[in-house]
């Protein structure tokens, strides 16, 4: 089969995902996009691929061929792909299913391997800072060996020696396929991540949903909790007041900003204090894009516990 073809899947499953306009991202400079797909071949028959996209750290997408479906991290990626763009990237994952069970085929004969289960790993991907590629990634592993890699300090396709051994005939006759997935690793990658961050602000909005609990401890500590989730974008700010008043009212401390499931994000950060100090009258204020002026929300006056 043609070496364009056997890189349909990689290149169809992830340039199609971060080709949509609308996709998620962080608003931070320095922007990820990588691709994980794990293959294996069994010796009864069976075999199994999976696949899956993640985004700034975020799985946006999976596949795996038992099911044979392909399942969005965010149901509105459904809506904005839409049923004809979907069937098509399934079109794509069942050719690559062919594709992949060839490839392990021939490779068993290359090895000499004819009983147990064969495991293909490949990773790719690409790395933007400011809009300019800076990583481009590509490893591929079978039987958990690193057998190839796009070596960036030397600009050279890189083989093991057990590679070379196993399956030099095997690459010689493939100059093609090398040059292809140079090309995406390289330019689509990056022109498509530039799409994405240019798209970025049609992501919904969301604001926070804002709780406040507090925990009284034995020793006479007071610890209250502001959790802010659900929230996008990421950029967020907790801050503690008393009496309105802003100030270092005690010990503080911050989950920092992370990902939920559903690409929102959320935030927790406590307030320890000492009961004899006061423990009334505090409120957790949050300023976020999506609020016209910064909330308030008051602590409970008295232990839940």
């Amino acid at each position: 089969m043609e070496a364009r073809r056997r890189l349909g899947f990689l290149a169809s499953f992830f340039c199609l995902l971060l080709g949509s306009p609308s996709l998620p991202q962080t608003l931070e400079d320095h922007h990820i996009g990588t691709m994980y797909l794990t293959a294996v071949r069994g010796d009864d028959g069976f075999f199994e691929l999976t696949a899956f996209t993640m985004l700034d750290g975020q799985k946006i997408a999976s596949y795996n061929s038992t099911d044979q479906e392909i399942v969005f991290g965010q149901n509105w990626l459904y809506q904005v792909l839409g049923r004809n763009l979907i069937q098509e990237m399934k079109s794509d994952l069942d050719i690559s299913e062919m594709d992949f069970r060839w490839g392990m085929e021939n490779w068993a004969q290359y090895q000499n391997h004819s009983r147990g289960s064969q495991t293909v790993q490949v990773i790719m991907g690409c790395e933007l800072d400011r809009g300019v590629l800076v990583v481009s990634r590509y490893r591929f592993a079978y039987e958990r060996e690193e057998m190839l890699r796009l070596d960036e300090l030397k600009g050279a396709w890189m083989t093991t020696g057990q590679a070379k051994k196993q399956f030099g005939h095997f690459w010689e006759k493939r100059a093609s396929w090398f040059q292809e997935t140079e090309c995406y690793i390289r330019e689509e990658c990056p022109f498509l991540m530039r799409m994405i961050l240019r798209f970025w602000h049609l992501r919904v909005h969301t604001p926070p949903e804002v709780t406040v609990t507090r925990r009284d401890v034995k020793d006479g500590r007071v610890i209250f909790t502001c959790l802010a989730t659900g929230f996008f974008p990421s950029s967020i700010l907790l801050r503690w007041v008393k009496d309105g008043e802003v100030g270092l009212w005690g010990e503080e401390s911050s989950s920092g900003t992370l990902p939920n499931a559903d690409s929102s994000f959320y935030l927790r950060q406590t307030l320890e204090v000492r009961e004899e100090a006061g423990d009334t009258g505090y409120s957790c204020v949050v300023e976020h894009s999506t609020l016209e002026l910064p909330t308030s929300n008051p602590g409970v006056s008295s232990s839940t516990n």
